[in-house]
C-alpha cells in the first residue's frame, strides 16, 4: 500500500443479476419507487414472516420511523453499534441509554426503557429483552438463523 492510498473498508461484488436488476430500474424511469421496490417491500416481508414492509432512504430514516411510532422517550442500545442508531433515538427526541455488550458483540443486561434497538451484529442473532418494545435491527444479519 502506498502513502495516502485510501484503506479498502470493503469491495462490491457485482454480477450479472445486479446489472440486470440495475438495467430494469433504469428503464423504468422511476429510481425513488416502483414496481422494483414494490418487489424488494414483499421479498423482504416475506422472507422475514411478516405482512408488509416498508423501504425508506436508509436505516437511521427506518429506525428514526419505528421510534416515532413507538412514542420512545428513551431507547436503550448496546455500546457497540453504528452512529445510526444514537442519531435515531436524537432525530426522535428520546434520550440515549447505553447498554454493555457481550462476548459476541450483542447487547446484554438491557435497561428498562420505552424502547429498545437491538442490532444483530456480524450475521449473530441478539438476546431480545423480553420486558421492553424492541425495534431489531438486521442489516448485518437478514437471514441469519
Amino acid at each position: 500500500m502506498k502513502m495516502n492510498e485510501p484503506i479498502p473498508h470493503s469491495a462490491v461484488v457485482t454480477g450479472s443479476e445486479e446489472q440486470e436488476a440495475v438495467s430494469r430500474v433504469i428503464a423504468s424511469g422511476r429510481l425513488a419507487q416502483g414496481p422494483e421496490v414494490d418487489a424488494f417491500e414483499a421479498e423482504c416481508a416475506s422472507r422475514l414472516g411478516r405482512a408488509h414492509g416498508v423501504a425508506v432512504s436508509s436505516g437511521t430514516a427506518g429506525l428514526h420511523l419505528a421510534l416515532r411510532a413507538l412514542g420512545a422517550r428513551d431507547v436503550a442500545y448496546p455500546a457497540y453499534a453504528c452512529a445510526a442508531l444514537r442519531t435515531a433515538a436524537d432525530l426522535a427526541g428520546a434520550e440515549s441509554l447505553l447498554c454493555d455488550v457481550g462476548d459476541d458483540f450483542n447487547a446484554k443486561d438491557v435497561p428498562q426503557a420505552s424502547a429498545a434497538i437491538i442490532p444483530h451484529l456480524f450475521g449473530a442473532r441478539a438476546h431480545l429483552p423480553g420486558d421492553v418494545p424492541v425495534i431489531e435491527d438486521i442489516a448485518q444479519s437478514i437471514g441469519a438463523d
